[in-house]
């Protein structure tokens, strides 16, 4: 006999199938595992991390694309000089650049990025900076190489 209650129970194939009453599949279980465990979370689930951009390599871009200028400033009449700032500027500042965005892009794949709001005028600013320090040490080395 059945129930009233169960929308179900004319169905032909639910007494054939191996699904608990009612013909829908048994709801799995959870049961934690012991890497689940954390004395930080509630109900010592695991937590979450929070992902952020990489700041250190901000920072040594933009101190590597200073001492770039620096030197292609203090340089003067020295052909080697300049170009050890132009090397730091160019390729040195941007290849860090690089550095940052590609670990910066990985990280923005976590679940959970935070990024503070003033990364980007950082970065901007950084490059700003290496593009003055490439056409300063630029200039140096031409002059330079000129004068020879």
């Amino acid at each position: 006999m059945t129930s009233p209650s169960d929308p179900f129970a004319s169905d032909p194939f639910a007494a054939r199938s191996p699904l608990y009453p009612g013909g829908l599949p048994a709801p799995p279980s959870f049961t934690p595992s012991a890497g689940d465990a954390s004395p930080s979370a509630p109900g010592g689930g695991r937590g979450l991390t929070v992902a952020t951009p990489p700041i250190g390599l901000l920072a040594v871009a933009g101190a590597v694309a200073v001492l770039g200028v620096v030197l292609g400033i203090v340089a003067g009449g020295s052909g080697p000089l300049a170009l050890v700032g132009w090397a730091l500027a160019g390729p040195g500042a941007i290849g860090v650049l690089s550095a940052f965005t590609l670990l910066d892009t990985k990280r923005r794949a976590a679940p959970v990025y935070m990024q503070p709001t003033w990364i980007t005028a950082v970065y901007w600013s950084v490059l700003v900076v290496a593009g003055v320090g490439i056409v300063i040490g630029a200039l140096r080395v031409a002059d330079w190489v000129g004068r020879l």
